[in-house]
């Protein structure tokens, strides 16, 4: 059974991509590519990001869950976002994010205290525990909704 915080963060991925949908819904299809700035990602590379990092993340932590302190393998997340895939319709990886999401969120329930402290080594975060990796991707979600109303000249 999950601890108060771990449900936190597993009801906090579970309800992302409907929080991500209804943000989706108030933007048009011809404020998808609207930017800041040049170097600014637009709402449909933000999305897509999300759908390769939240992707990431449950491999991250089955690969916590059946190695011993594995080294997680970096990514280039500014290259992906340059490629032809982050140019498709934003449903595409918003599938993916409810498919993926709904995976993250019964795979962190099943877990009892000891897998939850199993570890793998970040490339940037190092040491990490699976609490810590649900910790940073359920944070991921807000940060990217902010980033997209940011985007968008809105306030979260």
């Amino acid at each position: 059974m999950p601890t108060a915080q771990q449900q936190v963060h597993i009801d906090t991925l579970r309800a992302f991509p409907a929080e991500l949908d209804a943000l989706l819904e108030t933007i048009p299809e011809s404020e998808l590519d609207s930017r800041i700035t040049p170097d600014e990602w637009c709402t449909r590379q933000i999305v897509h990001h999300l759908a390769d990092a939240h992707t990431r993340s449950l491999l991250l932590i089955k690969t916590a869950l059946f190695e011993e302190s594995p080294a997680f393998i970096g990514w280039k997340q500014g290259e992906f976002a340059e490629t032809a895939d982050y140019k498709l319709p934003v449903g595409l990886s918003v599938a993916i994010i409810h498919s993926i999401h709904e995976r993250i969120a019964t795979l962190l329930e099943s877990l009892d205290d000891d897998q939850w402290q199993r570890t793998g080594i970040h490339p940037r975060h190092g040491e990490m525990t699976i609490e810590a990796l649900a910790r940073l991707y359920a944070g991921h979600c807000g940060i990217h909704v902010a980033q997209i109303n940011k985007t968008l000249g809105r306030s979260s």
